[in-house]
């Protein structure tokens, strides 16, 4: 069983560049175990095109519901290794040359009760340089983001990261 992702054309900006990007995605050496990475794409039609990914195992929570208070931590080392582990994944996919560009809350869910981490919407990531339109979600946006100065890039994953952080922690 595989999560199916869908796009419709019509609401993507440069629809041919985002699927060049997926497919690359597809051919691309796992970068870090926790990202859920682009497993095949589906075939094109008028409308649109996807992608499967791996399914992610209820134990993981959203962390928007932690977040939330819908789901709690089972204690302080679930937490930090939480941090750790989100940190050290961002880290390899910066060492690799790319950027994951959308970085916020909806995009990760953790076992409460190790911290172990899956990273989701991983669709965005592109190499430095290469900006697919996605701006992000407000509240995790770097300044120079917000006021259109530059585009996306591993700079701005930091901010992002670091305001990730301090919500968890």
């Amino acid at each position: 069983e595989y999560a199916l992702k869908m796009y419709f054309k019509n609401k993507l900006k440069r629809p041919d560049i985002f699927r060049e990007n997926l497919g690359r995605l597809v051919d691309t050496a796992e970068i870090s175990e926790s990202f859920v990475m682009p497993l095949m794409l589906t075939e094109e039609t008028h409308d649109g095109f996807g992608f499967l990914m791996e399914l992610i195992h209820p134990d993981y929570k959203p962390f928007s519901d932690i977040l939330n208070a819908r789901v709690r931590f089972s204690g302080l080392y679930a937490i930090v290794n939480a941090a750790i582990r989100i940190t050290s994944a961002f880290r390899e996919l910066h060492n690799s040359g790319k950027s994951y560009q959308d970085l916020n809350d909806g995009g990760f869910f953790i076992r409460p009760t190790d911290g172990d981490i899956r990273i989701c919407d991983c669709d965005n990531i592109a190499p430095y340089g290469e900006h697919l339109g996605i701006a992000g979600k407000p509240g995790y946006m770097a300044p120079e983001i917000v006021r259109g100065e530059k585009a996306p890039d591993k700079l701005t994953d930091r901010y992002s990261l670091a305001v990730l952080l301090f919500r968890l922690l």
